[in-house]
């Protein structure tokens, strides 16, 4: 499953000499998923903060992935499993599609 993992910059007044080290360790935490493929891509945002799209077997094993981020309690989450758009657009186009043929059925 597909996650959209967003994490907005938190103000949690830890002085700059804890945060550091938490952002040395979130940098190899990153660059470790992206290699075995637990992150497909992540961008930051201008407001502090960014967001990935992750790779996880169930909502359980994505808290606990995030759960397990150096920097988990700089950041306020938000995750949101996500469908492959083909997947949704051809059970729309099939639902539309069946409608139509109803409306035509009760129109004769």
């Amino acid at each position: 499953m597909k996650f959209l993992v967003f994490g907005k910059l938190a103000r949690h007044g830890l002085p700059l000499k804890r945060v550091l080290p938490i952002l040395k360790a979130s940098k190899e935490w990153h660059e470790q998923k992206i290699k075995d493929g637990t992150i497909d891509c992540l961008y930051n945002v201008i407001e502090g903060g960014g967001f990935a799209i992750q790779n996880h077997d169930s909502a359980e094993d994505a808290y606990n992935s995030l759960f397990d981020y150096p920097g988990y309690l700089l950041y306020d989450w938000e995750i949101t499993p996500l469908v492959d758009n083909n997947q949704i657009m051809d059970k729309s186009i099939a639902r539309v599609e069946k409608a139509l043929e109803l409306q035509k059925q009760a129109g004769s």
